[in-house]
C-alpha cells in the first residue's frame, strides 16, 4: 500500500467492500497481526524483567556468581517459550 496513491487506495477499498472474499481476506491478515504484536511486547517484557533481575542479582551476590546469573537466564527464556507454545 506504501506505493499506491489516493486513487489507487479508493478504487482498492471500493472493491474491497463489494468482496465478501476480500473483506475475510483482509480481516485474516489483520488479525494475523495482533497476536504477534502481543507476542513481541510480551517477550521485550520479559527480557526486561529478566535482565532486571539478573543486575539486581549481580549486586546482591558480588560479580563471582556469573554461572548462577546465567542459569537464571536460560530458565527464563526457556519459561516464556513454553508458555508460549
Amino acid at each position: 500500500m506504501d506505493c499506491l496513491n489516493d486513487r489507487q487506495v479508493a478504487m482498492l477499498a471500493g472493491r474491497i467492500t463489494k468482496s465478501g472474499t476480500l473483506q475475510a481476506a483482509v480481516i485474516e491478515i489483520m488479525v494475523q497481526r495482533i497476536p504477534f504484536a502481543l507476542l513481541l511486547m510480551k517477550l521485550a517484557v520479559n527480557l526486561l524483567a529478566a535482565v532486571t533481575f539478573l543486575i539486581r542479582v549481580e549486586f546482591i551476590c558480588g560479580r563471582n556468581e556469573q554461572l548462577w546469573t546465567e542459569i537464571v537466564l536460560i530458565c527464563c527464556l526457556v519459561l516464556f517459550f513454553i508458555d508460549e507454545f
